[in-house]
């Protein structure tokens, strides 16, 4: 059902993106590889378990996966930086839902700052669900550097940490490295990572991956 590639046998294409320091905004974000966002969430859903603990970080792709979870999933405790993300959970009477407190950055749809650092550092997850600006060979960045360490400090506090990124993301360098590959237990994305330098990183992490298709999923 899953198409999992932990050993990314792949024939490799190089080449490298130009440096990415902004992004468009959220809501712009939206109207781009929207079908590819839903196929990932699918995929992202068969690796929650009802009744976990998961904190997830405002992105377009992760507001997808979200409403994929509030759908199919109950008894879920969710803590979130995205006032949508969390009104997308709310839909779901079972899923209890804590939104953080901070500096409301309207771009990304997200809070951010020193009261929401201190938020999380006392928050515990089974998981956290990340989305990302770039993915390259050191690991995942953001183009936002202060919503980046608000993200440090999720993955900090989760067991695992799972990527959820369109292909467009793959050898873009934005602003923040926030998460190495060796700190990331699986990267979820729509196409192989044809990339040299990225195949690199992900062996040297041991960075579970799974292909997002439809063709994959019969829901």
């Amino acid at each position: 059902m899953f198409n999992s590639a932990p050993n990314l046998g792949f024939i490799i294409h190089g080449g490298a993106a130009p440096a990415l320091n902004k992004e468009p905004t959220f809501k712009q974000r939206e109207l781009i590889n929207a079908p590819q966002y839903e196929i990932i969430a699918k995929a992202a859903a068969h690796y929650i378990q009802n009744g976990e603990v998961l904190i997830i970080a405002s992105s377009v792709t992760t507001l997808q996966v979200a409403i994929r979870l509030a759908a199919d999933k109950k008894d879920l405790t969710v803590f979130t930086d995205s006032s949508i993300i969390a009104s997308a959970l709310s839909s779901n009477p079972t899923i209890k839902v804590h939104l953080a407190p901070g500096l409301y950055n309207g771009d990304e749809n997200c809070v951010y700052g020193a009261e929401t650092i201190n938020y999380f550092n006392n928050i515990f997850a089974n998981k956290v669900i990340l989305g990302a600006t770039g993915l390259n060979q050191d690991g995942i960045s953001n183009a936002d550097i202060d919503v980046a360490e608000t993200y440090k400090v999720m993955a900090k506090q989760s067991t695992q940490k799972i990527v959820v990124a369109d292909c467009s993301k793959i050898s873009r360098n934005a602003l923040s490295l926030f998460l190495p590959w060796t700190e990331v237990d699986r990267l979820i994305i729509d196409n192989p990572p044809y990339d040299e330098e990225l195949m690199v990183g992900l062996k040297h992490g041991a960075v579970q991956v799974t292909i997002a298709s439809e063709s994959s999923w019969n829901f």
